[in-house]
């Protein structure tokens, strides 16, 4: 009868509490990633559809203040773990677990800020063909409109009251009200922007060992390289001292076979002579 081992490494406490709080941003961080997928796939049929609804907008904007929110509380979230980790380093250090712990923070912040680069790049986008499609409207409702005028309108606070005057007449109100909403819309999407640009800003202290991290890569790279440059010169030389080898023992063979021969022929010659003298 055999008794089955079963042999059970547990990670310490803090280790644990550690890895189930980053499991928790992955999750978040496939949450984000997900959400800007969807939010680009919604700004390539804005500029493959030149119709306006409303439905698209309104789904646009609040897909952008999910995505914000989720952001926010994705960044609030792995600084209090590394406030928590610093402490914790303070008090009872181990390199190992440190080491464990920096890696995952730093990993983690590099896969969110390119994504939040990519949301912004996104952003950018739907904020451009938003206002292209905003100056095709209002130029077909009113051609008198200046292209530079809509555009200047569109980017500020407030609309000017030329503007604004200038659309007030009854055939224009469908397209004042137009405006009014785009505008809006556009705004909200400017204070996004804004907010992930102190984000990158705030994040900046996360990300300050990043350079270091690349540079630590590149310098193992360098000495990998190295070493396989090394190996392979004790591989050509070890190669080179092989073949002389063998090509000394197959001459030290022949010549112990010439030597042999010799020998019997040293021996036989006279045995024979003799054996013939005296038959």
């Amino acid at each position: 009868m055999t008794n089955n081992i079963i042999i059970k490494t547990e990670l310490p406490n803090e280790l644990q509490q550690f890895l189930n709080n980053i499991h928790q941003l992955r999750v978040q961080l496939f949450h984000i990633r997900t959400d800007i997928n969807i939010l680009n796939e919604k700004l390539m049929i804005i500029q493959l559809d030149d119709t306006e609804e409303d439905s698209d907008q309104n789904s646009i904007k609040q897909l952008i203040n999910k995505l914000c929110k989720e952001s926010m509380k994705f960044e609030n979230e792995i600084k209090e773990i590394k406030k928590i980790n610093d402490l914790s380093i303070k008090k009872l250090s181990n390199e190992t677990i440190d080491r464990i712990k920096r890696n995952h923070l730093n990993s983690l912040t590099i896969q969110f800020v390119s994504l939040m680069r990519q949301y912004q790049i996104i952003q950018l986008d739907i904020k451009s063909s938003l206002k292209m499609k905003v100056i095709r409207k209002m130029k077909i409702y009113n051609p008198s409109l200046n292209d530079n005028m809509i555009e200047e309108n569109i980017e500020k606070k407030n609309i000017d009251n030329t503007l604004t005057q200038q659309l007030q007449q009854k055939e224009d109100k469908i397209i004042l009200n137009f405006l009014e909403e785009r505008h809006r819309e556009l705004l909200s999407i400017n204070d996004a922007i804004e907010e992930i640009n102190e984000m990158f800003i705030s994040l900046a202290v996360l990300i300050e060992t990043q350079g270091e991290l690349v540079n630590s890569i590149e310098d193992n790279c360098n000495l990998i390289k190295e070493y396989t440059k090394q190996i392979n010169e004790e591989l050509q030389r070890t190669y080179h001292l092989k073949k002389k080898l063998v090509i000394k023992i197959v001459i030290f063979i022949i010549f112990i076979v010439i030597i042999l021969i010799l020998i019997l022929c040293i021996i036989g010659i006279p045995v024979g002579i003799y054996l013939m003298k005296k038959n």
